[in-house]
């Protein structure tokens, strides 16, 4: 299975993004004219995986119109792509982007809509649909915390597992609190 053209449970082969190194920190360049690799940084949906992400940076004129630029994040583990975030532009792209979804992938083997409402009170529909296969889960969360961003997570059962021990293990460190 391909995501954004890397292959599930294969070694990422694209390169990393230039960069040089200032006092230890990588100054990486913003002009991508192919895609390439950046270390990612921590932020808290990826703050206690015992793995770093990286992001995958295109050419700005590469990414579907519903990616929120530079949304693409990539997990390792084991030397191979298990996990494939793509953060979306949210309500107003999630049409788009579960179009998108349902060619490649088809039918949703789940489907909901739930309203979400904004500062001011205005309600809008978020989709949430799950594709699942015998290696992989696809979900997709048309808005997340925010009615700007939502999230495609592209995840293979080696990647669920992971997620699940880490959140299993944040929730007992939580009980012992």
């Amino acid at each position: 299975m391909t995501v954004m053209g890397m292959t599930l449970g294969s070694p990422v082969q694209i390169t990393e993004c230039q960069n040089v190194k200032n006092g230890g920190i990588k100054i990486y360049n913003n002009n991508i004219t192919t895609p390439c690799v950046q270390d990612g940084w921590q932020n808290y949906r990826y703050e206690f995986l015992p793995v770093k992400p990286q992001v995958l940076m295109l050419p700005v004129d590469e990414y579907p119109s519903y990616v929120n630029y530079p949304g693409v994040w990539m997990i390792e583990i084991d030397g191979d792509l298990e996990s494939v975030d793509i953060h979306t532009w949210g309500i107003e792209a999630q049409g788009r982007a579960f179009n998108d979804l349902h060619k490649k992938y088809g039918k949703p083997t789940s489907y909901m809509t739930q309203y979400v409402q904004n500062r001011m009170g205005a309600k809008y529909k978020s989709i949430i649909a799950v594709w699942e296969f015998k290696a992989l889960k696809v979900t997709f969360y048309g808005t997340t915390d925010r009615l700007d961003e939502g999230i495609i997570m592209v995840r293979t059962n080696k990647a669920q597992e992971l997620f699940k021990k880490v959140v299993d293990e944040v929730q007992q460190k939580k009980k012992a609190l």
